[in-house]
């Protein structure tokens, strides 16, 4: 988040501000959704490690990854990328 203020030349707390008033969410859900969303990409489409996606996408704590991914997908990680290849082109 700092580096996107900084690249648009604003402080930290005020994009932080004109985020939320614009978005309607803060930037840190945002950015989680975002993470997730190209989490669950990845599941589909390769073979990586569940740590290994979750640092591709920028967590660092796996138990946290998984645990942000169940609460938006409502399954676990290792459940979604099970399915998604079971389900063929099938979204889940």
């Amino acid at each position: 988040m700092k580096e996107i203020a900084e690249h648009v030349n604003l402080s930290l707390n005020y994009f932080s501000r004109v985020f939320k008033n614009e978005a309607g969410i803060p930037i840190s859900s945002y950015l989680m959704h975002f993470r997730l969303d190209k989490a669950s990409v990845m599941l589909k489409s390769s073979d990586l490690s569940i740590k290994e996606i979750a640092l591709k996408v920028g967590i660092e704590n796996v138990s946290y990854f998984s645990r942000s991914f169940k609460k938006k997908f409502q399954v676990q990680p290792i459940i979604f990328r099970v399915q998604s290849k079971g389900s063929g082109t099938e979204d889940i």
